[in-house]
């Protein structure tokens, strides 16, 4: 995924953190759904939070599942305020709707 991801964190053996652009965000979830190393397959949630008198006050996470590997990961992507132009997921997962 090249240049996509800007921050990969591990935080335990089966649970991973990945900082990407939110122009990013859906060709990075098609990747992570549908390549045969992945399969996250379910989304668990998408949680947005604010931290208010930041640039990029807002932090918006998919939290994704792959039953086949056992494994989550967290795709996070901060935005501005004024920014509204945020691909949806929900054609890759109904859940998200």
């Amino acid at each position: 995924m090249g240049g996509i991801v800007k921050k990969i964190k591990i935080v335990s053996s089966f649970d991973v953190e990945l900082e990407v652009s939110i122009k990013n965000i859906y060709p990075l979830m098609v990747f992570l759904k549908n390549h045969s190393l992945c399969l996250f397959t379910s989304l668990i949630d998408i949680v947005c939070y604010d931290v208010p008198n930041k640039t990029h006050r807002f932090s918006l996470v998919y939290n994704l599942l792959s039953i086949k590997f056992n494994s989550r990961i967290r795709v996070i992507s901060k935005v501005q305020e004024n920014y509204n132009q945020i691909m949806s997921v929900i054609s890759l997962y109904r859940s998200a709707g």
